[in-house]
This record gives structure tokens, sequence and C-alpha cells, in this order.
């Protein structure tokens, strides 16, 4: 009986405070982040690179990595690969393909992955563009 009555509390006042918290933190993460303006040329390079990673890790996946994980880059990439209209240029077509990755978080999956090692691996552009980045 108890559990059950935990279980409703969880479900009903808990869960919604969690809710609540986690809707605030991604707020105040959004607005701590700065604006990145990356040249057109680096921007072209990086999306080459996602495309051309995202296809070779599709075609071999490596057994460690969870088909959530792959399915996420899979979405980048068919976002980046959409034929865009002439005035849209590369940098932003990378910014919404990186605006795909929050929904990321909440994803849950059994195991562990270094994504420090996976994106220096297998996107190493746009590693170096994000450290350039930062260090401005």
């Amino acid at each position: 009986m108890d559990q059950i009555k935990f279980g409703q509390l969880l479900e009903l006042e808990i869960n919604p405070q969690i809710k609540t918290y986690e809707a605030e933190n991604w707020q105040i993460l959004a607005n701590s982040v700065q604006e990145l303006t990356i040249p057109e040329e680096e921007a072209e390079d990086v999306v080459a690179e996602i495309i051309t990673s995202v296809t070779q890790l599709e075609a071999s996946p490596p057994p460690n990595y969870p088909d959530a994980l792959l399915q996420v880059l899979r979405e980048i990439r068919d976002s980046l690969n959409k034929p865009s209209e002439p005035e849209t240029p590369t940098s932003a077509k990378l910014k919404s393909a990186i605006s795909l990755m929050p929904p990321f978080v909440n994803v849950s999956y059994e195991g562990e992955i270094d994504l420090e090692n996976f994106f220096q691996t297998h996107f190493p552009t746009f590693r170096k563009l994000i450290k350039s980045a930062t260090k401005k």
C-alpha cells in the first residue's frame, strides 16, 4: 500500500516540480550561452565532416554506441543534407543542426559512452572550431 502512495506522490507532486526545475535550468543555460559567428568557410568544412563521419558510422556502427546516439547523428546529417535555399548559408544550416542536440540530453540508455573521445575521433574539425571559439 505504501508503495502505491509513494508512486502517486512521485507522479503527482514531485515529477511536475522536477520538470519545472528542468525547464528553468534550460532557460538559464540558453540565456548564458553567447552567440558565436562562424565564418562560412569553416562552417562548410564542419558540415562536410559531419556528413562524411555520420555516413561512415552508419555503414559500420561501433558495437558500444547506443542506437539513440546514432539516430540523433542521422537526424543531424539529414538536416544538413537537405538542399537549402541559395540565401541560406552553411553556417545557418550548422546552427539548426546544433540545435537538435539538446533533446539528446533527455535520451536515456544503458551503458556509458565517452563523448569527448567520440567527437575527437569522428569530428576533429568541429572540435577545433569549438576550441578556438571558446578561447576568444
